[in-house]
């Protein structure tokens, strides 16, 4: 079976909540055709996402939300991604200043506790903040002055959650770095990426917040760079 997705970003489709459903694909060199092919789509990039939602959670006691009006607005979702997979989060996008009525809609069809906003108010703004608070949920926001610094607060949140210890390996012994001016790398890793946060570089030089993160973290072993 295939799952095919048009999306900006998947929190592991939904993780422990795909068990049963039509999600592995085998590969055989005798077979010629496919069967449970299921499309995950809507009409635009924010009826997409909420396939997704659907497809992947009855129900869900943290939701995040993303921007997505621009496509240059990827970096702050894929960045999310671990971070929501470690919640069992739905990522839900969202206009710069709107919450589309059809996300408006699945967060309550979800009913959480908690929603997660990524991203400073330049690309989801406070009166989506506001109307989410008025609806009583308890409403966080995870954000730096651009995308590289908002990456380095979620790396934070993953690494207070997934602390390294003398009996584990934390959270903070891997991370990913890539561009954070093409999604096409960063969105290829963000399903694999496990609780290894996503950081950015403007693909020439790395930014110095970044880089001062980077060698702060006395844990670190290993920095995967993805792209050429």
């Amino acid at each position: 079976a295939i799952v095919i997705v048009a999306a900006l970003s998947i929190p592991f489709l939904g993780a422990s909540n795909f068990i049963g459903k039509s999600t592995n694909v085998k590969a055989d060199s005798n077979v010629t055709q496919t069967s449970n092919i299921t499309r995950l789509g809507g009409a635009d990039r924010y009826e997409t996402s909420v396939e997704i939602s659907k497809y992947g959670w009855d129900k869900a006691g943290t939701v995040v939300i993303a921007s997505a009006e621009s496509n240059m607005d990827f970096a702050d979702a894929i960045a999310g991604t671990p971070l929501a997979h470690s919640m069992d989060a739905p990522i839900l996008l969202t206009k710069h200043n709107e919450l589309p009525d059809i996300v408006d809609k699945e967060i309550t069809r979800l009913s959480p506790k908690n929603v997660i906003i990524l991203g400073g108010t330049g690309v989801v703004s406070t009166s989506i903040e506001d109307k989410l608070k008025s609806k009583g949920y308890s409403v966080s926001r995870v954000a730096g002055k651009d995308r590289y610094e908002t990456s380095i607060q979620i790396a934070k949140q993953l690494w207070t959650k997934y602390p390294s210890t003398s009996q584990q390996v934390g959270s903070d012994h891997a991370v990913i770095l890539t561009t954070g001016k093409q999604f096409q790398y960063a969105m290829s890793v963000a399903s694999t990426a496990g609780n290894s946060a996503i950081l950015f570089s403007d693909g020439n030089t790395l930014n110095q917040s970044v880089s001062n993160l980077l060698s702060q973290d006395k844990n670190l072993q290993s920095i995967n760079v993805l792209g050429s």
